[in-house]
């Protein structure tokens, strides 16, 4: 081992462990986010694998994971496990938010206490955009209801700020993205519905952006901004959307940014009705309707940011191996073989 070899193993082990045959079973969820020796991240905590031969090849390779009681300042590659577990924390504390909001007499500090949790996903998406993106894909764990709004929101944070638009006024609109759907709390029973909606179904899914509004409004949120963002963001591009078939401009530009996150991160999630697009497949149905149903430039924004292989997404190499891809540090993509 050279001298450059010995010193990133110490860094390795300062906090961190290697993996043996017996600590991973078939079947049973793995009890740590788990990373090559390159600090790549291959399995997130909750994962279970499925057959021998990837435990075997894995630990063959070199598995690493955080100890109980390391530092997560061991190494700088390691820093988006914290994203991960910060993700998560973030999805589960909304439900707070919710059963506040959905209450009969919401709290007082409500809207200060969304902020705050808006304002940590925005941290997240700074400190590791590619860990934000990859969350989108990888998180099949968490409920739908509660993990959509958190992937809507890093989709905006990223995509708004790839058109430019400031952190001030970026906020509102990332607001809207994690409450947009609190008009459905009520009818969630409809996530498990295999069948089309009949006639009435789709007329309630067509009001949940004005409940969702007077949900807010009740617990005292009146910011403009935050409230139109939820009100547009079904409108379309060619004014073929709800709730009043607005057109281009007239459109909010937070719900032109929140049309296109809500669409994908619909997309690219397994449904009762239906199973997940793959990231690629996602991103051209979005493109086929650039200019009609989405703005252009944020079509354009969503290719640039995420790239055609986004961060934690699944490819299948010619040999038929499927993998998950993961961006560099020099932004280019690639994939891990271990990682599904």
């Amino acid at each position: 081992m050279d001298a450059a070899s010995a010193t990133y193993e110490g860094r390795l082990m300062d906090g961190m462990r290697r993996l043996n045959r017996s600590d991973l079973h078939v079947g049973t969820p793995l009890q740590w986010s788990c990373y090559d020796r390159n600090g790549h991240l291959l399995l997130r905590k909750g994962v279970a694998i499925s057959f021998d031969h990837q435990i075997d090849r894995l630990i063959g390779e070199g598995l690493f994971a955080m100890d109980s009681g390391g530092s997560t300042k061991a190494a700088g590659v390691f820093q988006s496990e914290s994203v991960f577990e910060r993700l998560v924390s973030l999805t589960w504390g909304l439900r707070a938010s919710f059963n506040d909001l959905l209450s009969n007499t919401p709290s007082s500090d409500t809207e200060e206490r969304l902020r705050s949790r808006v304002q940590k996903v925005m941290e997240v998406c700074v400190a590791d955009p590619n860990a934000a993106i990859a969350a989108i894909h990888l998180d099949v764990q968490n409920p739908y209801v509660l993990s959509h709004h958190v992937h809507s929101a890093i989709m905006c944070v990223l995509l708004g700020k790839r058109i430019g638009i400031s952190d001030e006024d970026l906020l509102p609109v990332v607001c809207a993205a994690m409450t947009c759907d609190l008009g459905m709390a009520e009818f969630v029973y409809l996530e498990k519905q295999t069948a089309s909606l009949d006639e009435e179904q789709a007329a309630t899914v067509r009001q949940h952006v004005e409940r969702s509004v007077s949900i807010l409004a009740r617990a005292g949120i009146d910011d403009p901004i935050w409230l139109n963002t939820i009100l547009q963001h079904h409108e379309r591009w060619n004014g073929t959307g709800y709730p009043n078939n607005l057109a281009r401009e007239e459109i909010a530009v937070g719900a032109r940014l929140l049309a296109v996150a809500d669409s994908y991160t619909a997309m690219v999630r397994t449904r009762a009705h239906r199973l997940a697009r793959m990231p690629l497949e996602a991103q051209g149905e979005i493109f086929k309707h650039m200019g009609i149903l989405y703005e252009a430039r944020i079509c354009v924004a969503l290719v640039k940011e995420f790239g055609l292989y986004p961060p934690g997404s699944m490819v299948r190499l010619t040999n038929s191996e499927l993998v998950v891809s993961h961006r560099r540090i020099d932004g280019k993509s690639g994939t891990r073989s271990g990682e599904w």
